[in-house]
């Protein structure tokens, strides 16, 4: 009897140390599936984006990659951020690669941060013409609609809008600015005037126009930081006009127009010294000036014949950028590296057309079938923008090309006037 016990404990021993080996070989399989589990490849859910600064958008994984680690890295932290749940927040302008990695995996997305498109201008509310300008297209309201306001120029320095025009008071208009939507009349004693052009330097800010100095006549009148300060003005009184300022070194360069008593004359000025660029016996006006290293250029036009040509004088010495056949002039204007950019109208047929000449090659934006003109040009990163408008029927509206490529502001009776990229 005790040797048959002995013999089932025996066997009793051994089964059970069996089905605890089968239990563990069990458990230990289990690990080593789980352990041995690779993700052999991952994609993004975009592989390329386009944000401006301040806007954010979610990468994300497609794969299954289950309990892995997925680690974000960013090639250029200035242009945009990247954070643990593969949020992205654009910074500044530019492009860079975000990478994703899982493991020995990795994939990667581009961002492209685009800069923010400023175009100034009007629009009218069925009564009154509203200032305002618009940001990436939409707009931002300048004026309350009751009396007549106008945005002619804007430009931006860090997160600070400047924007010159003028507003209808007492049934003139008065010149004004508006920075950061702010509103300052810069002729307090509400005397007729108008700003066409605002100009950054360093601290100070420039606006460029005319002002009616009540005891002589129109003056062309620049204020620096608000404060009046009319150009000398000939001893006969005849009316004169800014269309543009650029300061350099310290010196103050500004371009328009003054009459002879019978014609207008393009000029332009360095600090109060005038330089005449057209020989008065017919009108002429300068719309743009800028100064780079020791040349000063202007754009604007020349009658010749009868016909408006369009001009662009280098150091006094002027170049017909159209040939005379039809009315066409330059209104604006931009220099990139040593590219000389004009903007203005040319003709076809009755009607004009959007135009700029790149070192005196015309590119033409609009095809004649309707009126359009450009009144500013910028180049930006190799991109060239333009805005205007452009007629449909008995309406103008605001709008601006990049690269050709048409984009609509405004609805009917709406005008653009100046560009801005940042």
């Amino acid at each position: 009897m005790k040797t048959k016990n002995r013999i089932f404990g025996f066997v009793f021993i051994f089964l059970l140390t069996f089905l605890l080996n089968v239990s563990c070989s069990k458990d230990d399989d289990s690990t080593e599936t789980e352990t041995e589990f690779e993700i052999t490849n991952i994609t993004l859910n975009t592989a390329e984006f386009e944000l401006k600064k301040g806007e954010t958008e979610t990468l994300s994984i497609a794969n299954d990659i289950g309990n892995a680690s997925l680690n974000w890295s960013i090639d250029d932290s200035l242009i945009a951020s990247i954070g643990e749940d593969g949020t992205v927040t654009a910074l500044a302008n530019g492009r860079t690669t975000i990478t994703a990695q899982v493991g020995s995996q990795k994939a990667t997305s581009i961002v492209l941060v685009t800069p923010d498109v400023y175009v100034a201008g009007s629009e009218s509310n069925g009564h009154f013409s509203v200032a305002k300008y618009w940001k990436n297209g939409k707009e931002v309201l300048l004026s309350d609609g009751t009396s007549d306001a106008k945005t002619r120029a804007i430009k931006v320095k860090g997160d600070k809008i400047y924007v010159a025009g003028y507003e209808k008071v007492n049934g003139q208009n008065v010149a004004k600015s508006w920075e950061n939507g702010q509103p300052e009349l810069l002729s307090v004693d509400q005397t007729l005037s108008v700003a066409v052009d605002v100009l950054l330097s360093g601290e100070d800010v420039y606006y460029a126009g005319y002002r009616d100095r009540r005891d002589t006549s129109i003056v062309a009148t620049y204020w620096k930081n608000r404060q009046p300060l009319p150009l000398p003005y000939r001893g006969n009184y005849q009316p004169s006009s800014l269309n543009s300022i650029f300061v350099k070194d310290n010196d103050i360069y500004t371009a328009g127009r003054e009459s002879n008593g019978d014609k207008l004359v393009a000029k332009y000025w360095v600090n109060n010294d005038p330089f005449i660029l057209s020989d008065g016996t017919d009108d002429a006006i300068a719309y743009a000036i800028i100064v780079l290293g020791e040349d000063i250029y202007v754009a604007g036009f020349e009658t010749i014949d009868g016909m408006k040509v369009a001009k662009l004088w280098k150091n006094r010495e002027g170049q017909n950028l159209s040939d005379g056949s039809t009315n066409e002039a330059g209104k604006a204007m931009f220099i990139d590296g040593s590219d000389v950019y004009v903007a203005g109208y040319g003709s076809i047929g009755n009607n004009l057309v959007a135009k700029y000449w790149k070192n005196g090659e015309p590119v033409i934006l609009t095809d004649g079938s309707q009126n359009a003109l450009l009144n500013s040009i910028v180049v930006f990163d190799g991109d060239v923008y333009a805005t205007g408008t452009e007629s449909i029927g008995s309406y103008n509206v605001a709008k601006y090309w990049k690269n050709g490529q048409e984009v609509t502001l405004g609805t009917v009776n709406s005008e653009s006037e100046s560009i801005f990229i940042h």
